[in-house]
């Protein structure tokens, strides 16, 4: 926030700036998009970001053959609806591209490191991860440009691309949020410069479980192990875009108020996942006792809760409009569920207005991560590099319909379980 002395006439508005803060997000969560200053400066697209396309079909002709992943896919991503195509990377630090029709795989880029952490690109074809204590960005196609972070000197625990793309959310083991504008890495060349372009958001108590970027706004989401969700505001969330905003504390940017809003949520175990649906309405939540929840984002409520796991979520997924959920769980089950009415809603006490069905349970060794396509189907991955096609029926079955990608070789090293 702008260090300035404020008139007295403000003296009420300084009284109560939660109570607006939480007003704003009330509004503001569910898109703002439009909050930064159309051809100011910090608003002109990176000349080397230009050269990253947006996601679209890779041409495989010209690609080594990849039967699988050396150990636990990382991220996955839809680059191509036709042909139908996703994107993984896995911790053997590889970049493999999958034809979904044809099961087929193609080596796309080696990472040449390992990595303990990944994501990809919301729109831009761009993927982070972290080996050790370093984040690096990088191009998967169409450009050669790499970013790396050196002095971040907390372990990460979660990564995800924010604001168009152009910045890094980052969640620390320190229980911090930080925030790194890549793009402005290469330039910043005093202490200055490169405290505001790694911002810091300090409200968890402890270790950061995951962070999620709202892509219809610059609002964004944490989460941490003792169960507790917050929806963040970027500093640069101002009409200026934060050029005006000044660094109070050294080391500690922009640390006089931060600009969030907690979740009224129960108390769990923690929280494990998080995801968004592409419309950017809903939020899906799995926590470390096996329950989902369905939040709606505007005005940061609860639609829906249930244990649907028995132990830990590792992975959740929410379809385009809301209406279905995919999670997985440590036991070893994935359940595909359809969120309807919950007619007690109103009538009985603790009542949320929502409720699951479960439509689909499948049982898949090592499952981790779950996500959804555009055509409505889920891709499933697993700690020891298998990927699978999930196809979620319409109505409840139990019988088996995964079709499965290319069983990974065997692991040159013993995988193992990680949280992170």
């Amino acid at each position: 926030m702008p260090s300035v002395i404020h008139p007295p006439a403000a003296t009420f508005l300084l009284s109560h700036w939660r109570l607006f803060i939480g007003v704003f997000f009330a509004v503001c969560l569910g898109g703002c998009g439009g909050l930064g200053r159309e051809g100011s400066p910090q608003s002109l697209p990176s000349v080397a970001l230009q050269s990253a396309p947006s996601w679209g079909y890779i041409s495989t002709a010209s690609l080594p053959t990849s039967d699988a992943h050396i150990g636990e896919v990382l991220a996955v991503k839809e680059n191509s609806t036709n042909p139908p195509q996703v994107v993984s990377v896995g911790v053997d630090g590889n970049i493999t591209v999958w034809n979904l029709k044809e099961g087929s795989g193609h080596m796309a880029l080696p990472l040449g490191i390992p990595a303990q952490l990944a994501t990809f690109g919301l729109s831009k074809a761009l993927v982070a991860w972290s080996s050790g204590l370093t984040i690096h960005v990088a191009c998967v196609t169409g450009c050669s440009e790499r970013w790396a972070l050196t002095r971040l000197k907390s372990r990460s625990t979660s990564l995800a691309f924010h604001e168009d793309d152009t910045a890094l959310l980052i969640g620390g083991a320190d229980g911090r949020v930080y925030r790194w504008q890549f793009l402005k890495e290469r330039d910043a060349l005093s202490v200055k410069e490169r405290e505001k372009i790694l911002e810091r958001y300090i409200a968890h108590q402890t270790m950061v479980s995951s962070v999620l970027a709202l892509h219809t706004g610059r609002a964004f989401f944490s989460s941490d192990w003792d169960g507790v969700l917050y929806g963040w505001l970027a500093y640069t969330a101002d009409d200026q875009r934060g050029d005006f905003d000044k660094n109070l504390f050294g080391g500690r940017f922009f640390g006089d108020i931060g600009n969030y809003i907690r979740a009224a949520r129960p108390t769990d175990r923690g929280i494990t996942s998080l995801a968004l649906s592409s419309d950017g309405n809903h939020l899906a939540v799995g926590t470390d006792d096996g329950f989902v929840e369905l939040w709606r984002v505007r005005g940061f409520e609860l639609s829906a809760r249930a244990n649907l796991h028995k132990g830990r979520v590792t992975g959740v997924a929410v379809n385009a409009d809301g209406t279905q959920t995919l999670s997985a769980g440590r036991d070893g089950r994935v359940i595909a569920t359809l969120i309807s009415p919950d007619p007690l809603f109103r009538i009985q006490a603790n009542a949320l207005p929502s409720k699951f069905e479960e439509l689909h349970s499948e049982e898949i060794a090592n499952v981790k991560n779950v996500s959804f396509l555009s055509s409505g189907n889920g891709i499933v991955t697993t700690t020891n590099g298998h990927l699978a096609e999930l196809t979620i029926p319409r109505k409840n079955t139990t019988s088996r319909d995964t079709r499965p990608l290319p069983k990974a070789a065997t692991p040159a090293t013993p995988t193992s379980n990680s949280d992170y």
